[in-house]
């Protein structure tokens, strides 16, 4: 299952790319959304959650925080997907990639190299990142959502669920 949902989460991140001609940076309100609606679709159990997000600094003790945490605050919240299959729940966040990116170039930022560019995993909390649900940071995620067109995110969605799901 995780390699089917990191290929979903790859074709979803070239449909961004795709759809804005570049490799966007501060978009996990879209990438969260889209990866819910596009695995809702193809028939699996999901939410779009919003909270708290720490990923650990390259070499330091120390997290970039998205929300407030101990650490370097460098974000108000993260959205991300959640699948449950059978009780198990993993988190799905093809967002990370432009975390990365964003925290690279605004804030010179170098994150663990086991932060991958997709995560997929049912550990919410590890070393290296800490996903924490907050109900209340989904109002700011939906006001930078709202600011784009529900063509253009339909757009997106179809366009992966067309390379996810070929006939």
């Amino acid at each position: 299952m995780e390699k089917q949902l990191n290929r979903i989460a790859k074709n979803l991140q070239e449909s961004i790319e795709n759809t804005f001609n570049n490799e966007p940076t501060g978009i996990c309100y879209l990438t969260g959304h889209c990866m819910t609606e596009i695995l809702n679709t193809m028939g699996y159990k999901t939410k779009k959650v919003t909270g708290k997000l720490a990923l650990k600094y390259k070499n330091m003790d120390k997290y970039a925080v998205y929300g407030k945490l101990k650490g370097s605050d460098v974000g108000d919240y993260h959205t991300w997907c959640e699948l449950d299959s059978d009780g198990k729940i993993y988190i799905v966040d093809a967002g990370l990639k432009y975390n990365k990116k964003g925290l690279r170039d605004f804030f010179k930022i170098k994150l663990s190299d086991k932060i991958p560019s997709i995560l997929v995993t049912d550990e919410r909390n590890t070393y290296n990142w800490k996903y924490i649900q907050d109900d209340n940071l989904e109002t700011k995620s939906l006001s930078f959502l709202h600011k784009i067109s529900d063509s253009v995110i339909q757009k997106i969605i179809s366009n992966t669920l067309e390379k996810s799901n070929p006939i």
